[in-house]
């Protein structure tokens, strides 16, 4: 994360500090809600009543009741994906490619059904993965119709396809299973 990431994050902690049940600074300072904790004695990010109103950044632990997430990387790959396989085509797009490399970890006690992060744009437009480019993530990297066994951290990775002006691009993450399960969203750091 860069020094624009930190300070935003520093600027919301500042601006809607309370003191958390774990004796950390917290945005809201509830209970089952998802922290966000980063190296360096950063506060925790809070997101309240189910809205996407907490920012990490890369590199950050989001961690729910249930999941943690981390962004490791995020790409920008332009509008061509290069196969390096003679008997893959290379894929095109209108739009840009966008590679996010991830740590996930099952914290629950049960077997989780892995199900990918939207990201989302300054627009408030919203892009699942992309199915059609699975050929070039690395299969051991490759998550989606995956089950999570628990305490086993995972890493994986997505390929999003946007359009050419999506900017200020951010992952938003939530914790699997359930039903009004609250978001945070990660600055993947991408113009």
């Amino acid at each position: 994360a860069g020094p624009s990431g930190s300070s935003r994050l520093g600027r919301l902690a500042k601006r809607n500090k309370t003191a958390g049940a774990n004796g950390r600074s917290d945005v809201t300072g509830a209970h089952g809600r998802p922290d966000v904790t980063g190296a360096h004695g950063r506060p925790d990010v809070t997101g309240a009543h189910g809205h996407s109103d907490a920012i990490a950044s890369d590199g950050q632990d989001v961690k729910f009741d249930k999941v943690r997430w981390k962004i490791t990387s995020a790409q920008d790959l332009g509008n061509k994906l290069k196969s390096g396989n003679e008997l893959i085509e290379d894929k095109t797009t209108a739009g840009r490619f966008i590679k996010i490399r991830f740590e996930i970890e099952n914290l629950s006690n049960d077997n989780l059904y892995f199900t990918d992060f939207d990201l989302v744009d300054d627009q408030n437009r919203t892009y699942k993965s992309s199915s059609d480019v699975l050929l070039f993530i690395p299969s051991n990297e490759m998550c989606m119709l995956q089950n999570l066994n628990p305490n086993i951290p995972k890493t994986c990775t997505s390929i999003f396809e946007v359009p050419a002006n999506a900017r200020n691009l951010k992952a938003q993450v939530n914790d699997f299973g359930a039903l009004f399960s609250k978001k945070v969203l990660i600055d993947l750091g991408l113009k």
